[in-house]
C-alpha cells in the first residue's frame, strides 16, 4: 500500500508484528503507514481481542488514533479509504469515524453497516448506501469522497463491485480531524460512544487524495488476494484472476 503515495493510515491485522498484546486483547495497532497513527485502547473492558490475523470487536470495544490531524480534511475534502470488515450483527454498527470533537451534520464521515449492507454518510448529510446483505461474511469496503465544487461525491465499492445505492453529493462542512474512532460512532465525549461494532476488522488503509481507477483496483486486488476474496471481485475486475505483481 505504501507504494501509492500518499497513504497516511495502514493497520495491516496480518502483520502481528504491529499487534501489541495483553493476552489475548489488544491494546495498540500499529500504523503501518510511516505516519505513527496508532489506534490505542488502554482500556481493558475496551480492547478489542486477536483471533487468527483480526481484531475482533463485541459490541463494547473501541479504539482511538494517535493522530487523528492527517486524515482527508478542510473545507474541501478528497481521500479514498479501505476497509477489510465483517459484521456479525444486522444492528446499525459504525466500524470507523472520524471529524471535530463535537459530532456536526456534514462534518463527521462514518463508514457502517446497517442491515448487513456497507453505508457511508457524513453524519447526517450524504450517505451512499449499497443493497447487498454481507451479513457473516467479510468485505473489503472502498470510499472517495472527492470534491467538485460545492459538492462532495461519495462514490463506494464492495469488493470492486459498484455500490448499489450509487453515488451522491453533499455539502460539506470544513472537516476537522480532530478525533478518529475504530469500532464505534463516538467523539471524546463518553455519551457519544454508540453504534458499536459486533464483528471483525482485518485491514485499514487510508489516502488523502482520491486514487486513479488503477490505483483503486490495485489496493482492492491486493487486499483480495490477501484475505481469499478474490473471487468476490468483478469478473472484469484486473486482479480477478492474478494478484497484482
Amino acid at each position: 500500500p505504501t507504494q501509492i503515495r500518499n497513504c497516511v493510515l495502514w493497520l495491516d491485522g496480518a502483520d502481528q508484528t504491529s499487534i501489541v498484546l495483553s493476552g489475548s486483547n489488544v491494546s495498540q495497532w500499529s500504523d503501518k503507514s510511516g505516519s505513527n497513527n496508532h489506534a490505542s485502547q488502554a482500556t481493558t473492558s475496551n480492547q478489542p481481542t486477536y483471533i487468527s490475523s483480526n481484531l475482533v470487536f463485541n459490541g463494547s470495544n473501541f479504539m482511538t488514533l494517535a493522530t487523528p490531524s492527517i486524515l482527508p480534511s478542510g473545507a474541501t475534502i478528497n481521500g479514498t479509504f479501505f476497509f477489510v470488515t465483517q459484521s456479525a450483527s444486522a444492528a446499525v454498527q459504525v466500524f470507523f469515524m472520524y471529524g471535530p470533537n463535537t459530532m456536526v451534520t456534514g462534518g463527521n464521515p462514518q463508514f457502517y453497516y446497517a442491515s448487513g449492507t456497507y453505508n457511508i454518510d457524513t453524519y447526517g448529510a450524504g450517505a451512499n448506501t449499497d443493497s447487498i446483505n454481507v451479513l457473516n461474511n467479510p468485505n473489503i469496503e472502498t470510499i472517495t469522497l472527492s470534491n467538485s465544487g460545492a459538492n462532495t461525491v461519495v462514490s463506494g465499492w464492495r469488493t470492486g463491485n459498484t455500490f448499489s445505492g450509487g453515488s451522491s453529493n453533499t455539502s460539506l462542512v470544513a472537516i476537522t480531524s480532530q478525533y478518529a474512532s475504530v469500532g464505534c460512532s463516538a467523539t471524546t465525549t463518553t455519551t457519544n460512544r454508540t453504534f458499536y461494532l459486533t464483528g471483525n476488522i482485518y485491514e485499514i488503509i487510508i489516502y488523502s487524495n482520491v486514487l486513479t481507477t488503477a490505483q483503486r483496483q490495485q489496493v482492492e486486488g491486493y487486499l483480495a488476494w490477501k484475505w481469499g476474496l478474490q473471487k468476490s471481485l468483478p469478473t472484469n475486475h484486473p486482479y480477478y484472476l492474478f494478484p497484482p505483481s
